[in-house]
């Protein structure tokens, strides 16, 4: 089970309402560790190339900086990514990257056997979770990015 700790969002206008906080998955020292193992695993052993395009960008960066060039970038933030997510896109996203069935299936009973526990005002409430990555989870932009 993980503790989730909620984090005010700067600039916010309204605290009561839920969007105000951003919620930060706080797993184990053993789930962080079987997680940057796979992690490992599909970064050094399953993919044979980039992620995606936004690794050559970064190449491309560094590259510009090397030879005192200029490079232009946009970065985007995209609202509920993590936590919107539905787990079967999660999951779905490793089969095209020939990501062996063995940890897929641990991807898969990783993300939909979460609970997310909080405390707060002195009392205890659990919630099964039901999509999404956890964030501050060592493999969600791993996930998320498969996923998109």
């Amino acid at each position: 089970m993980d503790n989730c700790l909620f984090i005010p969002k700067a600039g916010r206008k309204d605290y009561a309402l839920p969007k105000s906080f951003r919620p930060i998955n706080l797993s184990s020292f053993l789930l962080k560790t079987l997680e940057k193992v796979i992690d490992r695993y599909i970064r050094d052993v399953v993919l044979a190339r980039p992620i995606n395009y936004n690794q050559s960008v970064i190449d491309r960066v560094e590259k510009a900086q090397e030879d005192k060039e200029i490079a232009l970038c946009a970065f985007l933030d995209i609202e509920g990514a993590f936590d919107s997510s539905p787990t079967s896109l999660l999951v779905g996203g490793l089969t095209p990257k020939n990501v062996d069935p063995t940890s897929i299936r641990w991807v898969k009973s990783m993300l939909s056997n979460r609970k997310a526990k909080i405390e707060p005002f002195q009392t205890s409430i659990e919630i099964a979770t039901t999509r999404g990555c956890p964030q501050g989870g060592v493999l969600s932009p791993l996930f998320w990015t498969f996923a998109s």
